[in-house]
């Protein structure tokens, strides 16, 4: 029987099949509707980390979301990312954050971000969020992997 977790790293392996294989991927310039959605939620993530505000940045994710940071730690559960986010180590890491969204993607209920993010310490990665609806009907982030 296959635990909890590997339940969701194969939903999250099938999502990146998905989107790496699919023919309609749209830059997000290109749909300004979607990029303004994902533009919020990140401008929301980036105020909730920078406050290092841990009701904040539990608020920004699903109550059983997965995180998969650049380490190798996975962390479930909104209340165990946003401890992990709000750690002085992790906010020292990412000064000077930023973002760069190279594709959007409304599949269904959800919202497929990929882009490219970095610090002002030359670190930089690829980031993929699944985001969906809260019950207020809020974006949060359901699973989420840095590299």
């Amino acid at each position: 029987m296959k635990t909890e977790i590997q339940t969701v790293l194969a939903i999250v392996s099938a999502t990146i099949s998905i989107i790496c294989s699919a023919q309609d991927i749209t830059p997000c310039n290109q749909r300004p509707e979607i990029e303004a959605i994902a533009k919020s939620f990140n401008i929301r993530w980036e105020s909730a980390v920078t406050e290092a505000s841990v009701s904040r940045l539990a608020g920004v994710y699903a109550h059983g979301a997965i995180l998969m940071p650049p380490t190798d730690e996975t962390l479930v559960g909104n209340t165990t990312i946003a401890d992990f986010w709000s750690r002085e180590e992790v906010i020292a890491n990412l000064a000077d954050y930023s973002f760069d969204l190279m594709s959007c993607e409304l599949r269904g209920e959800a919202l497929i971000i990929s882009g490219v993010w970095g610090t002002d310490f030359q670190t930089t990665g690829n980031l993929l969020r699944v985001l969906d609806r809260n019950d207020s009907g809020e974006w949060v982030s359901r699973y989420e992997i840095w590299n």
